[in-house]
């Protein structure tokens, strides 16, 4: 869910995991399709993040067309925060 201030994940079955992800801390995001997604015509958003080695968060399972307009839409909320201290 994109909110104003950071992107708020849910995910898992039996284990729920929360993800927040301030736009402040954003780096940079992607968009990238394996064979196996390209055969089901899905794409994958991956948003890194500033702090500690390996921190990303991938959103799978979104249409390309989707998953681009995510990827705007998070470029342009992570660059108004620029201003902002990061938490």
């Amino acid at each position: 869910m994109v909110r104003t201030e950071s992107l708020y994940l849910t995910r898992g079955v039996f284990t729920k995991v929360q993800t927040v992800v301030p736009y402040v801390r954003v780096q940079h995001i992607d968009t990238r399709r394996s064979a196996f997604e390209r055969v089901l015509g899905l794409s994958t958003l991956v948003v890194y993040t500033a702090g500690s080695r390996g921190a990303d968060v991938t959103v799978p399972g979104l249409l390309p067309d989707t998953a681009e307009d995510l990827q705007s839409r998070l470029e342009r909320l992570a660059i108004e925060s620029e201003d902002e201290d990061a938490v």
